[in-house]
């Protein structure tokens, strides 16, 4: 590895480098897809994989980024940065915790676990990440709590709970509210 590292360097042994070598992305890239999640983007979203794809991203590895650093938002908006160590970009922490609400971090990090656990599925895993980012824009958490809230998608439309559609009743046609 250490032979290909300095090869893919032009003779010099850079971090830069090795990352690209490897597959791996700098914090800047997660930084940007962070940014297209917070501000509810998809097209930008979609633009921002369009260029990681151009690096030949190990997807998993991204989506492991990103966990993280939805583990470290959790962490940090629950018990504060301190709780975390000395290895935590606190500068990227502090931007993206007043961004998110603890409830999506939850909801993001939940998505993005699954979605590297179900990468293999997928059609190539460029589409599995893809669809795992889109996820987690398309689903947002219930505006309010209780059995009865009507659950919010990220575009503000007012979905009605299963519980309160009416449905045929199985001797006729009269509606039974559910």
């Amino acid at each position: 590895l250490l032979d290909q590292a300095v090869a893919f360097g032009g003779g010099k042994l850079r971090d830069a480098d090795v990352a690209e070598m490897l597959g791996s992305l700098d914090q800047r890239h997660i930084r940007e897809l962070l940014q297209c999640l917070a501000a509810g983007d998809a097209a930008a979203l979609l633009a921002q994989i369009r260029a990681l794809q151009e690096l030949v991203p190990d997807y998993e590895s991204v989506l492991d980024d990103i966990a993280i650093v939805l583990q470290q938002l959790a962490v940090t908006q629950l018990a504060g940065v301190g709780s975390l160590g000395e290895d935590v970009d606190t500068e990227l922490l502090d931007e993206f915790a007043a961004r998110f609400d603890a409830e999506l971090v939850q909801l993001y990090y939940q998505i993005a676990i699954t979605g590297r656990r179900d990468l293999h599925l997928a059609p190539d895993p460029r589409v599995g990440f893809e669809m795992t980012l889109l996820r987690m824009l398309a689903f947002q958490p219930a505006a309010q709590s209780g059995p009865e809230a009507d659950i919010v998608d990220s575009a503000s439309r007012v979905v009605t709970p299963v519980s309160s559609k009416k449905i045929l009743s199985p001797s006729g046609g009269t509606p039974v509210k559910m």
